[in-house]
């Protein structure tokens, strides 16, 4: 993981430098988006960065030794008292049939966080794609095409 977190902020800090004016928006897919919580919560960000966008959060491991529910960076983000972190915002999108992020579990995180708001806003929104997987790949029975997904 550290190695992803190094090349991440590289990546954030290259980034802000050359547009130092504009927000940022981080968006990550699987491992990147825990990427992202991580610096988030090691107060890594730049005060640039409005939203993280989590695609297939894998809140959820199914191991032989015991399940793990991975939300406690997540808890740990939402109710931040770092003044920059209260101002960012969460995304979480999430397949259907994502076995790392099944609905109940990611429902039941929902549940925990939904009342955090930033202004009249929630800082926490989760949006789901109908018959997608943890890559969010859908199969051809769904009513989406995998290009309306992309």
């Amino acid at each position: 993981m550290e190695r992803l977190v190094d090349a991440y902020q590289s990546v954030i800090d290259s980034t802000i430098q050359k547009y130092a004016t504009h927000e940022l928006v981080l968006i990550g897919t699987s491992m990147g988006s825990r990427v992202s919580i991580h610096l988030a919560n090691n107060n890594s960000l730049p005060t640039q960065c409005s939203h993280i966008i989590a695609l297939g959060y894998p809140l959820y491991v199914k191991r032989k030794a015991g399940n793990i529910t991975r939300d406690q960076p997540l808890l740990e983000f939402m109710h931040s008292a770092d003044l920059q972190l209260q101002n960012t915002r969460l995304l979480l999108i999430s397949g259907t049939k994502d076995r790392m992020g099944p609905e109940q579990i990611m429902y039941a995180f929902y549940d925990k966080v939904k009342q955090i708001k930033i202004g009249k806003q929630q800082k926490c929104e989760l949006r789901w794609i109908e018959g997608a997987d943890h890559c969010l790949k859908v199969g051809k029975r769904h009513s989406m095409t995998q290009n309306e997904v992309d």
